[in-house]
């Protein structure tokens, strides 16, 4: 399940206040301070919590070295392999020193961008094991891999007001199997210390080959990341176009160009590894579009999905999930959409019926090449624009129809 709002804030309430009560003094370096204690999870085994902070490591590197997977094969020598399972999901493979066999974990994490009292930035990141059954049974598990099911970690990285970063972080798993206590600790009381050095020598060294970064215009120096429908053809001339991945990215572009040239959104793309789940994200001027009582710069988060199969309500939870961890707080407006091709069947009841019910705005897209087939939204999404709705035009000499946007029941023609 999504990680709710709620949950990214009480965190953050810890990094401001931390509770240490119930916490005992396990470990300390130069950096960093470590607790720990008997953990709700499984009472024969402890959780740990590391505060500190590193005076040269930026928090917006910091942030994202940490949760970089593909960076972290360069850095960290017990990592095997991961995969990216999609809706901020992942399947994780370390080594375990022998005799002990390796261990994976199926594991859901995201991240949230905040501000502090004093305006100073803050990333919140939640992970926890993935319980449902549908993902797990799309996961493959090597022979004589130990599963971790049952995994939990709470991290706020925040700026530390110079060029520095401080770091709140509660951690948990259970590493099953006949381990004996005192390796477990053993390698609790070495190895979080040893983590937290390759950690920050794997900053230092993005850093230097990236200076000046910012997550949000980042992208790989060796790979120019195509901003639109014809320079995505352009690159992507080489390629097989029946793969998912080009058939899904194809996709993506032509949602972009279909909701920015029907409907006067404004989006950039962002899809592909690291995306947080959102593949398109912009605003959408209401207040020059329709009319000037309506939002000025209402924020669009776009998640396309080409399934054969269709959506499905989880995917509609993972669009709010991803939503919820990455909105602007200063831009509290927002709205998802859901994107999918177009179908003779149209979205399943069960898609409208989580669609309707959840109070984040959300609108349902259908794209039929660079067309927009349909597109509706919730009462959620109408409240945050009052007035404004979608209706189907009836077009007689085509025999079909087409969405327009309305103001008030009176159609309103769009001029990008």
């Amino acid at each position: 399940m999504p990680f709710q709002n709620d949950d990214f804030i009480d965190f953050a309430k810890q990094f401001v206040n931390p509770d240490l009560s119930s916490w005992q003094t396990y470990v300390e370096t130069p950096e960093f301070k470590v607790y720990r204690r008997t953990s709700d999870r499984n009472s024969s085994l402890f959780e740990y919590r590391i505060i500190g902070g590193w005076k040269d490591i930026p928090a917006r590197v910091l942030s994202h070295v940490y949760l970089d997977l593909a960076y972290r094969k360069s850095w960290d020598k017990h990592m095997i392999s991961y995969k990216d399972l999609g809706s901020n999901g992942f399947h994780y493979l370390i080594k375990y020193p022998w005799p002990m066999s390796n261990r994976d974990y199926v594991y859901e994490i995201q991240k949230k961008e905040m501000r502090s009292q004093d305006g100073k930035r803050m990333w919140a990141i939640l992970g926890d094991s993935i319980k449902d059954p549908q993902i797990l049974s799309q996961v493959s598990h090597e022979k004589g891999v130990v599963t971790i099911d049952n995994y939990a970690q709470r991290i706020v990285i925040a700026a530390d007001g110079d060029k520095g970063s401080k770091v709140l972080m509660d951690y948990f798993d259970d590493p099953k199997g006949n381990i004996p206590t005192a390796v477990i600790n053993w390698a609790a009381k070495t190895g979080v210390p040893g983590f937290m050095k390759s950690l920050h020598q794997a900053c230092v060294k993005f850093e230097k080959e990236h200076p000046g970064y910012e997550e949000q215009f980042y992208t790989p120096r060796h790979a120019p990341r195509p901003t639109d429908l014809s320079a995505y053809l352009v690159q992507a001339a080489d390629k097989d176009p029946t793969t998912n991945v080009q058939r899904g990215t194809r996709f993506e572009f032509c949602t972009q160009t279909a909701l920015m040239q029907h409907f006067g959104m404004q989006l950039k793309h962002y899809g592909g590894r690291g995306d947080g789940g959102i593949d398109l994200r912009g605003i959408w001027p209401l207040s020059t579009l329709i009319h000037p009582s309506l939002p000025s710069s209402m924020a669009l988060f776009v998640q396309c999905k080409d399934h054969q199969k269709g959506v499905s309500p989880e995917h509609v939870r993972s669009l709010i999930g991803a939503m919820v961890s990455q909105q602007d707080p200063s831009q509290p407006l927002s709205i998802g959409i859901l994107a999918s091709p177009y179908m003779q069947k149209g979205f399943t009841r069960q898609v409208i019926r989580a669609f309707d019910a959840t109070h984040i705005p959300l609108g349902l897209a259908i794209i039929d090449g660079l067309d927009v087939n349909e597109l509706v939204f919730n009462e959620a999404a109408k409240d945050a624009m009052p007035g404004v709705d979608v209706t189907q035009r009836f077009l007689p000499n085509e025999n079909t129809s087409e969405p327009i946007m309305t103001f008030n029941g009176r159609p309103v023609p769009i001029v990008n």
